[in-house]
């Protein structure tokens, strides 16, 4: 056999044969690396299991894991703003629910106040009143005593 044709059959065999996977870069996260990618040729069968992404879906899925982080932070941030604008306004709340009981409270008493006969109170009622007790427990002790006595009190 001649070299010319050697070669030609070296050529052919070379294509017909499968692509070895090895033959092509493959790169992997170092952090993760079960997370690698291979390029491969189209119609070329992957050489692991998962998902096969095109170069603009991959640069895609890219960008968006980078945002997530951002993403994150900027819902947690907003979470925290909500709940603080959310204590102060159940605190604004209570306080103010706190002043209306108070007021309520307030009008009760005087309510109540103003309901309660005062006539007990006023010097013109007290005054007359104690001397005609003081008077009627007199007589009932002077009535007592003569009795135990045995004498009578004229009238």
């Amino acid at each position: 056999m001649s070299s010319k044709l050697i070669l030609k059959l070296l050529l052919s065999l070379s294509f017909a044969l499968p692509v070895d996977a090895v033959a092509f870069e493959k790169k992997c996260d170092p952090k993760d690396e079960k997370k690698c990618s291979i390029y491969l040729p189209k119609d070329q069968a992957a050489p692991f299991t998962g998902v096969l992404l095109t170069p603009r879906l991959a640069a895609t899925q890219a960008v968006r894991a980078s945002s997530c982080k951002d993403e994150l932070s900027l819902a947690v941030q907003k979470a925290q703003e909500l709940a603080s604008i959310r204590k102060a306004a159940d605190a604004e709340i209570y306080n103010i629910d706190l002043t209306a009981k108070n007021k309520e409270i307030k009008l009760l008493e005087q309510a109540v106040q103003e309901a309660l006969p005062s006539w007990h109170e006023k010097p013109i009622f007290i005054v007359p009143v104690t001397v005609v007790l003081t008077l009627a427990v007199i007589g009932a002790s002077v009535a007592i005593a003569s009795e135990l006595r045995g004498t009578t009190v004229s009238q």
